[in-house]
């Protein structure tokens, strides 16, 4: 038990860095969030494309259905991380 309990303590303790990085990750050097609201926008349609129930290929075709889900992921990772073209 006293391992059980040690074990939770530094998975907890493991996440609140996880979460403590990323926070900082989307901080810039003036400590102001760079993630815009076109970014954020892009993020939240993303998430809950992926999330929701109905897609344009629907997940029981096996192999395609989850193809969208990954592809629209993937749209949204490269609209947020990379630079806009001008």
């Amino acid at each position: 038990t006293k391992n059980k309990t040690k074990n939770m303590k530094e998975n907890l303790n493991n996440n609140q860095k996880l979460i403590k990085k990323t926070v900082d990750y989307f901080r810039s050097k003036d400590g102001e969030f760079f993630l815009n609201k076109r970014k954020a926008i892009l993020f939240m349609v993303a998430l809950i494309y992926v999330l929701s129930p109905i897609d344009i290929i629907p997940d029981f075709i096996l192999g395609f259905g989850q193809g969208d889900d990954v592809i629209m992921a993937l749209l949204s990772i490269f609209g947020i991380f990379l630079p806009r073209s001008k």
